[in-house]
């Protein structure tokens, strides 16, 4: 269903491996991130995340944000 939304897969990461760095409350190890047409996309995949009973087995969360000022231009 997300491949026809017009979202896009821009990568993803596993940190199976190793974590370093400070300790936090989060226990999520793969990260997705995606380049989404609008915000409706986002409450759109998220709701058939749910639909779909998988947040009874997975933690699923949207941070939203733009290119990062210093490394890339806009």
């Amino acid at each position: 269903e997300w491949k026809g939304n017009g979202s896009e897969l821009l990568a993803t990461f596993d940190r199976d491996i190793m974590t370093a760095g400070q300790a936090g409350p989060h226990q999520w190890h793969a990260c997705f991130l995606y380049n989404i047409p609008d915000l409706q996309t986002v409450t759109d995949m998220l709701h058939s995340f749910r639909a779909a009973g998988l947040d009874r087995y997975f933690r699923l969360d949207a941070s939203i944000g733009r290119p990062f000022f210093l490394l890339e231009k806009q």
